[in-house]
């Protein structure tokens, strides 16, 4: 038996708030003791290595419960037009990126979001092609709902004059009826599917390159939400034993009936690999007006005055996918941004309650963002996990405002949802936010951004202690999954996954969490990241 003594001051198990001067006797991957130093070295072998923790805090390794590390990955090699406030920014930034890319069959990626553009252009597939010429272009938008491709791409997918529309999408098309290059929800699937094939020998190596980074930001676990093409990666990685830190993958609903044929149920795997949820789509984002709302949206067009968002799998179709995959032990996620969206998936759970309970699993959804005040307490009431990304709330509240206008919703409610008794996770839905935890805990303790410290919607009522904050992104996810007995906390008989860091959450201001460093993760009882001033830990 192989053993790790890790010594520190301020141990947090997060079984409570009060901290352990002492240490942890980590044993082939998992937590032996945690406690007092002279009861752990009374329980350590002669051959056992200790080692001491920097900072001023350890916690438990946090948990991303909701992360894209594919499109991450295909980021790497993407053009960066994140930041770019207007449309001859974009245009600059791709035409440097044309200038010098190696020769890849198709360009993907981009995270471009006109909602930061200071003024009316919008995306056209003509200006992608005086930059790319003949070289297909799918550039996704910040929140991935929509894509813009340019007529390369667009002639590839077969999507062109004449092309009916797609059902749960939109393909925005000019005066004549010709496609702009700019595709909403399912409509731009096909391209992008084509776009992601074409990286698919790069992305071992892009995934690896990732793994690193979410480690460095003390991430030991992750519920991941892309492709069998990304899972394929992970299986190689986790075969060769070179998964370092544990992946929760999830199914795509495209995929369902191949992982029900594989015999893959929620929870089942390895120790660093294991099967997620079954991931379904009820809407869209505010940012695209695809989020399925109750009311036409506040800032609807002349051209389409009752918009009420797009209803991206019919609620028939849920409940045929939801049904199938608890038949099969999968667990299902249904992403829902909208209230009218929340309200019929709430529904769709309620009536598969009862065996989803005897069955021991957990359906989710996914951003539960704006609330009708009446649906708060049914996740309690049908076990339905709220997986929400504090991120989102201080991005996001200048447009929640000009889309929702002042309906009264429960918007970003996690305390609310808490209080009522349901299960919140937290995630970050990286890349669409920074995968950084402590963002998402600065978040949700504050409902103030960053850098400006301004308070989003004014809802202070929302905010969390730091303990429910960190609970969310620690234990809770793993709860989510039925992993609740192997990590979340750091205790006997779970896994040894935990970090160190350069101040104290539960003693810094509020205001500064966001500040807060990762000096060393440790998952598995090995060391797998030290900053470089402690360089010395591993």
């Amino acid at each position: 038996m192989s053993q790790t003594l890790f010594i520190h001051h301020r141990i947090y198990t997060l079984a409570g708030v009060t901290p352990i001067d002492g240490a942890i006797l980590a044993a082939d991957g998992k937590i032996q003791f945690v406690g007092a130093l002279d009861d752990a070295r009374g329980l350590a072998s002669e051959s056992c290595v200790e080692v001491r923790l920097p900072g001023e805090a350890v916690l438990p390794g946090f948990h991303d419960a909701h992360i894209h590390t594919g499109d991450m990955a295909r980021g790497l090699v993407a053009p960066q037009l994140g930041g770019a406030t207007n449309y001859q920014d974009v245009l600059r930034r791709l035409s440097e990126f044309a200038t010098f890319r190696s020769g890849e069959t198709w360009v993907l990626g981009g995270r471009w979001d006109s909602h930061e553009w200071h003024c009316g252009s919008a995306p056209d597939k003509a200006d992608l092609d005086a930059i790319f010429g003949a070289t297909p272009v799918v550039l996704q938008s910040v929140d991935g709902h929509a894509s813009w491709a340019n007529s390369a791409a667009l002639a590839q997918a077969g999507i062109h004059r004449e092309s009916p529309e797609v059902e749960g999408g939109e393909i925005v098309r000019d005066d004549t009826g010709d496609p702009t290059g700019l595709l909403r929800e399912a409509a731009q699937d096909i391209p992008r599917r084509m776009a992601e094939s074409s990286l698919e020998p790069q992305l071992p190596d892009l995934i690896s390159a990732i793994q690193g980074e979410l480690i460095r930001l003390g991430i030991t676990q992750i519920t991941d939400f892309d492709g069998e093409e990304i899972r394929n990666v992970y299986q190689q990685l986790d075969d060769a034993r070179k998964l370092r830190l544990r992946v929760n993958k999830a199914v795509q609903a495209a995929d369902l009936e191949l992982a029900i044929a594989q015999g893959r149920r929620t929870g089942a795997g390895s120790d660093y690999l294991r099967t997620g949820p079954v991931k379904f789509f009820s809407d869209g984002a505010l940012g695209t007006h695809s989020a399925l709302v109750s009311e036409p949206y506040a800032d609807s067009t002349p051209e389409q005055p009752c918009n009420c968002g797009i209803a991206v799998t019919s609620v028939a179709d849920l409940v045929t996918g939801v049904t199938r995959a608890n038949a099969h032990g999968l667990s299902t996620a249904i992403h829902a941004i909208g209230d009218q969206a929340n309200t019929n998936v709430l529904k769709i759970y309620a009536g598969v309650f009862l065996s989803t309970r005897a069955n021991r699993l957990v359906n989710r959804i996914e951003h539960a963002q704006h609330l009708s005040h009446t649906d708060v307490a049914r996740f309690a009431s049908y076990g339905v996990v709220a997986s929400q990304q504090p991120t989102h709330c201080t991005t996001d509240y200048p447009l929640n405002s000009k889309r929702l206008g002042d309906r009264p919703l429960a918007s970003y409610a996690w305390k609310t949802l808490l209080d009522a008794g349901a299960l919140v996770a937290f995630g970050s839905d990286a890349p669409v936010e920074p995968a950084n935890p402590w963002f998402a805990i600065h978040a949700a303790v504050t409902r103030r951004t960053r850098e400006l410290n301004a308070l989003t919607d004014g809802k202070t009522s929302e905010t969390l202690t730091v303990a429910q904050a960190l609970q969310a992104h620690t234990q809770s996810p793993a709860d989510a999954l039925g992993l609740g007995e192997l990590s979340g906390t750091l205790a006997p008989g779970k896994y040894a996954d935990f970090i160190a860091c350069d101040q104290d959450p539960f003693e810094v201001e509020p205001t500064d969490l966001w500040k807060t460093q990762v000096q060393a993760t440790v998952i598995g009882g090995t060391v797998q990241y030290a900053a470089p001033d402690s360089a010395d830990v591993g």
